[in-house]
């Protein structure tokens, strides 16, 4: 990808409270890029990344997977870990819930 490590872009999460459509867009964007690598997982460090990419990877339903780098050092370590997409699909859908009507207010 082009825009990775010192360059990377915005996941989009941030823009939850003011815009949701602009968090859908920037997150499928990332992910869109990732998946024209031919790469199987997106690594992410950041909680709020993560959860961004695994909720819009799931959602585009794409085979480019979200994988934090703290699960690829307890993998590599024989540490069992826990696939955590069903309980950030769950987190990110009543995130979007709570945050719906807020972003919605008209500003003037």
């Amino acid at each position: 990808m082009q825009h990775i490590k010192e360059n990377g872009l915005c996941c989009g999460l941030v823009s939850a409270f003011d815009s949701l459509p602009t968090v859908a867009h920037a997150g499928s964007k990332r992910v869109v890029k990732a998946e024209a690598t031919g790469a199987e997982y997106l690594i992410t460090n950041c909680a709020g990344c993560g959860s961004q990419f695994n909720a819009t990877s799931c959602a585009m339903q794409t085979k480019v997977r979200q994988k934090d780098f703290t699960t690829i050092v307890a993998e590599g370590l024989g540490i069992k870990v826990e696939d955590p997409t069903d309980n950030v699909g769950r987190f990110m859908g009543a995130a979007v819930e709570m945050l719906k009507d807020s972003t919605m207010v008209k500003k003037n």
